[in-house]
């Protein structure tokens, strides 16, 4: 895209590009717990190309993402003239490799986003690109009113929000069905709240969102309300449907997309939301995480994610079954007691793996003479049964047993299907049987 944006700046065509200032990419980054992968470095060199050849300007508040064509009536003298297209999607390989959205618009619509454009590029930008590797602050703005929503259209630009506007009317008229992905929510936004309280009224609300931490707040706060939540690692479409009726926008439900920058939605009509629809719902199925707000070892096999406090994700594998084989022997202080010799940290050893069921194995040996104990020697008459040895060490007596009380012992545990999820596990390690054998 960047290579077709410059041959048409060489062949004489007027290019200009709003885009994100590299701070906020940076912030962008951070919230994901993401390096970017080389992204920040590619964005520079990215401006560099385009330094003299594309009008470039920047804010940190720009997060919208669409492609302009000619949709300048005046110049062109045409009623006609014009297309645009709305993306969710980074323009940028995200364009391939994401989960996301983009719609065509129409001529009409197309000449509404192009008065949003002006206003965000003269008015809301804070710097320019004048030279490779310089971005200045930009001084002198026209002051032009903000354009305002008009159409099929709804903006965040500046201090206007029809888009969260629009997004409120559509929650909370919902009586039915709500269907919702979006990149990123903060459960103290107005809209997530909306959300939380069709799901209390009765709504089917179905939420999809990509798998972050930052996301543990609003997952956690809809799911109590009663809302269906699925995740995706790479879920980055943003839309909203109610009961038929749908918008595609390039907003976040949080403050930046809702409350300011600039932001895009476009509302659908009923054969294109009925589309948007089905797609949502598909995604909903097929998606690969759910998430549960009491989840319990019992209730999954397979993959985990938990957010933990330090923003981070701990993730696992939940078995059916798994044996741990403690390696250093326990050695019993009677031959009497070896059935009742376990390790001492025993419910911290099963702890140490997920699974329905574990199986624990270690080995019991029995006690062995102190050095230095002396045999005491006794006449026994051949038609008695025999007796062992004893031996004696400081006033201590010691019976010496036979090679077959060596023993090596197993405790299965429970299922740990009645313990909470990275709870404790101590009441779950409880004996099944436990048997003895003799050794090799």
């Amino acid at each position: 895209m960047t290579a077709a944006l410059l041959q048409a700046a060489d062949r004489s065509v007027r290019v200009y590009l709003l885009t994100a200032s590299a701070l906020q990419i940076k912030k962008w980054l951070e919230h994901e717990g993401s390096s970017g992968g080389g992204q920040l470095e590619r964005h520079t060199d990215l401006l560099d190309r385009m330094a003299g050849r594309v009008l470039v300007r920047s804010s940190d508040m720009f997060h919208a993402k669409f492609l302009l064509v000619d949709p300048d009536r005046e110049e062109t003298g045409s009623v006609s003239q014009g297309s645009a297209f709305l993306s969710t999607a980074n323009l940028n390989p995200a364009l391939t490799k994401s989960i996301d959205l983009g719609i065509e618009l129409s001529p009409d619509d197309a000449y509404s986003l192009f008065g949003a454009f002006r206003t965000a590029f003269w008015d809301l930008s804070t710097h320019e690109l004048f030279e490779p590797g310089t971005m200045k602050a930009i001084v002198d703005k026209p002051g032009s009113p903000p354009e305002r929503s008009a159409g099929s259209l709804r903006f965040t630009l500046g201090d206007h929000t029809d888009l969260k506007t629009e997004i409120l009317e559509l929650i909370r008229t919902a009586a039915n069905q709500l269907l919702v992905s979006a990149y990123t929510l903060k459960a103290d936004h107005e809209t997530v709240q909306s959300l939380a309280d069709a799901s209390k009224r009765g709504v089917e609300v179905k939420v999809l969102m990509r798998k972050l931490p930052s996301n543990a707040g609003a997952a956690s706060f809809l799911a109590k309300a009663g809302a269906q939540i699925r995740a995706h690692d790479s879920l980055h479409a943003k839309a909203v449907v109610s009961d038929g009726k749908a918008i595609v926008m390039t907003a976040n439900l949080d403050p930046l997309g809702m409350d300011r920058g600039f932001e895009i939605g476009c509302l659908l009509p009923e054969i294109r939301a009925s589309r948007i629809h089905q797609t949502l719902q598909e995604w909903f199925e097929g998606f690969p995480w759910e998430y549960s707000i009491e989840p319990r070892l019992g209730d999954h096999i397979g993959e985990v994610s938990i957010p933990s406090s330090s923003n981070g994700v701990a993730t696992g594998f939940i078995e059916a079954e798994t044996s741990i084989q403690i390696e250093e022997p326990l050695t019993a202080d009677s031959v009497l007691l070896m059935d009742k010799v376990e390790p001492a940290n025993l419910n911290q050893i099963a702890r140490s793996k997920w699974a329905h069921r574990v199986q624990l194995d270690w080995q019991v040996l029995p006690p062995s003479l102190p050095e230095g104990a002396k045999k005491l020697e006794r006449s026994v008459p051949r038609d008695q049964p025999y007796r062992r040895p004893v031996f004696e060490k400081d006033g201590h007596y010691f019976v010496k047993g036979n090679k077959k009380d060596k023993r090596s012992k197993k405790l299965v545990s429970r299922p740990r299907s009645s313990c909470p999820f990275l709870g404790s596990l101590s009441s779950s390690i409880l004996p099944v049987r436990a048997y003895v054998v003799s050794p090799v």
